[in-house]
């Protein structure tokens, strides 16, 4: 799995966000709904974004409840969305090369097998647990989809 170490700068971002379960599989139908619900409230609300779209999927930790945001970047206010900053850091970049449904794969790989293996050390104080980053590489389920997974970390081997 391709990966690579990178500074983020603050990355303002405005979206809608949901609860989720401790089952990955509940919590698949539950960012399933919510992306259709949040593509939904764009298209309603003029957010277009062109051909140069980027859409993030934000998976938080508060106390002991996750959560998972979809959201847009903005340099202006949308008064319609919430408005969360991801604080600058180092964050690992993994690739997710697949379609969608396989992205919980990729996922679970990169915390069960890649972060041990290779000695990363994770933000223990990070409330982003990771977010993925959409683009025009994506393409729900192509064989060739790809989308940008970063995970914050104290230090990248």
């Amino acid at each position: 799995m391709k990966c690579e170490s990178v500074k983020i700068n603050d990355l303002c971002i405005y979206g809608m966000t949901t609860e989720l379960t401790t089952s990955q599989n509940e919590n698949s139908k539950i960012i399933s709904q919510h992306w259709r619900n949040f593509n939904r409230h764009l298209r309603n609300n003029k957010l277009w974004q062109g051909k140069g779209w980027v859409k993030y999927g934000i998976t938080k930790k508060v106390e002991d409840k996750y959560f998972y945001m979809t959201a847009i970047e903005s340099n202006v206010t949308i008064p319609s969305l919430e408005k969360y900053t991801v604080i600058a850091g180092e964050f690992i970049r993994f690739q997710h090369v697949g379609s969608l449904e396989r992205i919980k794969l990729t996922i679970s790989d990169i915390y069960r097998k890649v972060i041990p293996s290779q000695c990363i050390k994770l933000n223990a104080n990070r409330v982003v647990v990771h977010y993925e980053r959409y683009d025009y590489r994506f393409n729900w389920n192509d064989p060739n989809s790809i989308i940008d997974i970063y995970v914050p970390v104290d230090y990248a081997k």
